[in-house]
Parts: structure tokens; C-alpha cells; sequence
């Protein structure tokens, strides 16, 4: 990397739109929290569109890594910037992984956002420099490869990471290195291609400008703090609100069937899996006697944890 100035300025549009970004995952994950309490519908974040939604917020994070990849080469040294910026991530991702380890047990986000912005950032260095027509290649094979190999094979723990294997693993946040890579590549192409280190506008004015450029300029920190500030308060403050829960819609084994197809399916797992592992699930629950309580959304949190480990055995077998 390498540039005309040692110490140029910082735009304020990148960290702006990161702001605003962040604005979306924190709605995004406030949502599942709600649901998680159940003070709104539990089965709401099952929906295709909402997955959707979080699957777009993910995108503008890893595009705007690849766009700030390149606009870092503005300074005459940009190294040292670039490893204390793969150090913390890398840091805070190894957090993530160990707490979630032990609050959520075989869900646990062991390759989450965070680390696959440090292993896309290693990979797409070399595409700064080789020509755009390299990066552009790269890029589609990054998108195209996830939609070509489905491999047993590649389905050991050993390669959750990878995202080539017949279906993705159980955790609360994964974002495999493929296709994901790919969305990196692509805002690598993009600043390449359009000159946006001279665009100096922001994207806000006044003080909403001012503060989701702070937000963008922090944006670690406010996604370290930001849900276990929110679930910790809702924690708290549930409990007093003596709100009746939202109740589960009372659904068929059809309905059911049709929502766990769809939220399956949503996390990238062909229609003939899901349609085993919910096929799986729902037999277990009449097993276990539970399909009462789930069918009327009256599952105590125990049951709902039974219903996560039925869940959890269907899928791996």
C-alpha cells in the first residue's frame, strides 16, 4: 500500500454510511431480542424478509471494509494502521466466540461477522494491487463457487468456515468465507473503479452526519456494547413490566412445518435438508410431548431450550 501523504484526511462518508449501518443491525438485532422475550411475536424473525434484511446489513459492512481497504493506500504508510485494525477485530471476534461459547452453548457464533472481515481483509490485499480484472474474477468465483459445490465432504467442523459444504452449520451468527468474500471484493472494485477518494461531501448533513460519522469512526466499539447493553436492560426491566407475552400463533403441524421450511431455507440450506430436519423436529416434539405448548405458544423457557436441542440433534443428524 502506498500513497501521497502520510497523513491524509479521513473522509467522512464511509464512516457515515457505517453509521448508518450500524443503525440497521442494531434495529435488526433489537428485533430478535424482543422476540427473544417474546414482548412481540416469536415466530417474527423466522421470516424470509427479515433475513433478507440481516443478510443486507452484513453486505454493506463487507463492502464498505473492501471501499476503506483501498482508500487506506492514500497514506504513505498504511500498514500499521492496517495490522492494529486486524488486531482488535481479531481480538474482539476471539471474545465473541468465547462468551457465546459459554452463554449459548452448541450455538455459539464461532465464525461471525468479525471474523470473516479479518480473514476477508487478509485475502483481498493482494487484489489492491493485481489488476481490477483479477479482483472482478475473483469476486465472481467467490459468489458463484457456494451456488457449484455442495460436498459432504466439506461438512466436518473443520470447514463450517469454508461455506462449500451441503449445509451450514447451527450458530447465531454465521457468515461462512464464501460467498462473503466476495462482497468484500466487490467494494474493492468499486473504490478501484470510481474515484471516491475525492468525494469529500458527507452523506448526512448536520448533526445526524455528525453523529453516524462518530458512530462509523467507533463502529468496534458500538458493535461490542451495543446488544449486551440492550438484552441486559431488557433482562431487567421485563420482569417489571408485567406485560402478558406476545403468544405464538396457534398454527398446524402444516403451518409449522412451513415456517421452520422457510426460516431453514433462509439460512441457506437446500429445501431437501430442511424438509428432513423439520420433518425430524416435529416428530420429536410429539415424542416429547412439547408439540402442545409449541403449537399454542405457551413454552416455558426450559421447553424452549428442549425445543433448541430437538432442533440441534435434527439438523446434525
Amino acid at each position: 500500500m502506498a500513497g501521497a501523504s502520510s497523513k491524509p484526511v479521513r473522509l467522512a462518508w464511509p464512516d457515515q454510511l457505517r453509521g448508518l449501518a450500524l443503525v440497521a443491525m442494531v434495529s435488526f438485532h433489537l428485533t430478535w431480542d424482543l422476540a427473544y422475550f417474546r414482548l412481540i411475536a416469536p415466530d417474527f424473525t423466522s421470516q424470509l424478509w427479515f433475513r433478507l434484511y440481516g443478510h443486507a446489513i452484513a453486505s454493506t459492512f463487507l463492502m464498505l471494509v473492501g471501499v476503506s481497504l483501498v482508500l487506506a493506500q492514500r497514506a504513505a504508510d498504511p500498514w500499521p494502521g492496517y495490522w492494529r485494525r486486524m488486531t482488535a477485530i481479531s481480538l474482539s471476534a476471539t471474545a465473541i466466540t468465547i462468551v457465546t461459547f459459554y452463554v449459548m452453548g452448541p450455538g455459539f457464533i464461532f465464525f461471525g461477522i468479525l471474523h470473516c472481515i479479518v480473514l476477508a481483509s487478509l485475502a483481498a490485499v493482494p487484489f489492491l494491487f493485481l489488476p481490477r480484472l483479477a479482483a472482478l474474477a475473483a469476486m465472481l468465483l467467490a459468489f458463484a463457487l457456494p451456488l457449484i459445490i455442495h460436498s459432504p465432504s466439506l461438512d466436518g467442523p473443520d470447514f463450517w468456515w469454508l461455506g462449500l459444504g451441503t449445509h451450514l452449520p447451527v450458530s447465531d451468527d454465521i457468515r461462512p468465507f464464501l460467498p462473503w468474500f466476495g462482497m468484500v471484493l466487490a467494494g474493492v472494485l468499486l473504490a478501484r473503479t470510481l474515484p471516491l477518494a475525492r468525494w469529500r461531501g458527507p452523506v448526512l448533513p448536520g448533526a445526524a452526519g455528525r453523529w453516524s460519522g462518530a458512530a462509523g469512526r467507533h463502529s468496534l466499539l458500538v458493535y461490542m456494547l451495543h446488544q449486551p447493553l440492550m438484552f441486559g436492560t431488557l433482562s431487567l426491566l421485563v420482569p417489571l413490566l408485567s406485560v402478558p407475552p406476545a403468544p405464538a400463533p396457534v398454527a398446524a403441524i402444516s403451518t409449522f412445518r412451513s415456517n421452520c421450511d422457510i426460516g431453514c431455507m433462509a439460512q441457506g440450506r437446500d429445501s431437501a435438508f430442511c424438509s428432513r430436519s423439520c420433518s425430524c423436529l416435529v416428530t420429536r416434539l410429539h415424542e416429547d410431548g412439547l408439540w402442545p405448548a409449541v403449537r399454542t405458544g405457551q413454552v416455558t423457557a426450559a421447553q424452549e431450550q428442549k425445543v433448541k436441542d430437538e432442533a440441534l440433534i435434527c439438523i446434525r443428524r
